[in-house]
């Protein structure tokens, strides 16, 4: 069996880029002007800024300048169609790297989230550094991509598999009713320079327990929020060996206030990350081994530079993740006629909730679920005009400000607890012997404490309260 230790100093012979000695420029937008200060004072740099004129074009630029950073949306929408990217918007390709002849560039959101997002300071930070300091960064590893169609594929890559150090692994579930479509695996080679990438079509029942084979070999295992892949593992009789890494819970116990999508997370590890969401629907196939891909490459980034208190970190959190499982699988026992009347009670309390909402905005058709409404009812009270948002801390900031305000968030505020309590407690999503079934994380919550929302199964179907479904274990 591989320990954690034997894989920490992975591809210490990595060879990366010297620092650049001049700071990239920003072509941006006359609107990011009065961010520019603020931009290089959090980034650590003296970016020059040009702003983009569309009567040029995007190549008069690149040929004008080695190292770039987009900021301004039309200049991303001029690359985005001369590199035919995939689907996405400006903010999908945060952080994205493309070489385009002899330029690099690096496309950024807007300037003025440095100034509205805290956590944009860190990310642009990190996006620069790209740049100013490629020593903190490795590619992503070279890959072998094959799509398992015979056995004696399957074979082939098994043997790659019972001598990797490292297998990334990532499921695909399309709608079918409780089922896995795909499943890829990205098992680090022996000399961990590259890997090897196998996807199967979990549709196939031949290829159920090829799948089962791979997971019990003795490498590690690396999941990109695993609670998600191992619960439906746990319903096809397939445990996972050795599954002890995962790229979400490392990065959460090192920027807990991140996002934590791993198209971000790609992008702040490697070097020449470039989104890649935007495939799910052209190849699906090759979208999974993407996520396997960089999974891996991340997990093989992160190791490396982990300092001694997120390890303490994960050491705590990352054994939370096994009783979600459990959770998310079984559930609690409940009292089913218990549970519809509690439900019945919270439904006429919303109900209540909402329509007093309606009345304050003044609008029959206010919806307190919409963000973007409840933000315009609290920008519309006296003195809210710099609220950006609907969350914990904004709502704080409003009531505060006088008790008319304050009596209008604990609305909002109750709304949001009941609506809650609706949705992932008290919907009858049963599984065997009236057990609730929802879906816990150690992770998302930035008090420490457990994340909770509604089954990833009882999003699929609303049960029958008689009949609890039928839990099947594929076994051959």
């Amino acid at each position: 069996m591989f320990q954690l230790s034997d894989i920490i100093a992975l591809r210490a012979n990595a060879k990366p880029q010297a620092p650049v000695k001049n700071p990239p420029v920003i072509l941006a937008n006359l609107a990011d002007s009065e961010y520019i200060r603020a931009f290089n004072y959090w980034t650590k740099t003296n970016c020059k800024v040009i702003y983009f004129q569309p009567r040029q074009g995007l190549d008069f630029y690149l040929k004008a300048y080695k190292d770039i950073l987009i900021t301004c949306p039309t200049a991303f929408s001029f690359l985005k169609s001369k590199l035919k990217l995939p689907p996405g918007n400006q903010e999908d390709f945060l952080g994205s790297f493309f070489k385009v002849d002899d330029c690099r560039v690096i496309t950024l959101g807007a300037m003025s989230l440095v100034v509205k997002q805290p956590t944009m300071q860190v990310l642009y930070k990190r996006m620069v550094e790209k740049f100013t300091k490629p020593e903190q960064f490795l590619p992503a590893l070279p890959y072998t991509y094959t799509r398992i169609r015979t056995e004696q594929e399957y074979l082939t890559f098994l043997r790659h598999a019972e001598q990797s150090p490292m297998i990334a692994v990532d499921i695909e579930n399309y709608g079918q009713q409780f089922a896995i479509d795909i499943c890829g695996f990205a098992a680090l080679a022996p000399d961990q320079k590259s890997c090897q990438v196998a996807v199967f079509d979990m549709t196939k029942v031949e290829q159920l327990p090829w799948v089962r084979k791979v997971l019990d070999t003795q490498a590690l295992k690396v999941f990109q929020n695993g609670i998600y892949d191992c619960t439906y593992f746990t319903r096809y009789g397939m445990p996972v060996r050795n599954y002890y890494l995962d790229t979400m819970y490392m990065f959460w116990c090192w920027h807990s206030d991140m996002p934590l999508n791993l198209g971000l997370i790609t992008s702040f590890w490697l070097s020449d990350s470039s989104y890649w969401k935007g495939l799910v629907g052209e190849d699906k196939y090759l979208y999974n081994a993407l996520d396997c891909v960089n999974t891996l490459s991340v997990m093989v980034a992160m190791l490396p530079q982990i300092p001694q208190w997120v390890r303490d970190n994960y050491v705590k959190v990352f054994p939370k993740v096994f009783p979600c499982i459990q959770t998310a699988v079984y559930g609690p026992r409940v009292d089913v006629d218990k549970l519809l009347t509690f439900r019945g009670q919270l439904e006429y309390d919303v109900a209540v909730l909402e329509k007093r909402l309606k009345v304050i905005s003044g609008n029959p058709k206010f919806k307190p679920a919409s963000p973007k409404m409840k933000l315009d009812l609290l920008k519309g009270l006296p003195g809210c005009k710099d609220i950006t948002g609907s969350d914990k801390v904004e709502l704080a900031k409003v009531a505060f400000k006088g008790p008319l305000h304050t009596r209008i968030v604990d609305i909002l505020r109750e709304y949001n607890k009941k609506s809650k309590l609706l949705s992932t407690y008290a919907d009858p999503r049963l599984g065997p012997k009236d057990t609730l079934l929802f879906a816990h994380s150690p992770a998302f919550a930035g008090t420490g404490r457990f994340a909770t929302r509604a089954s990833i199964f009882g999003e699929i179907e609303k049960f029958n309260t008689k009949g609890a479904p039928q839990w099947v274990s594929l076994g051959f």
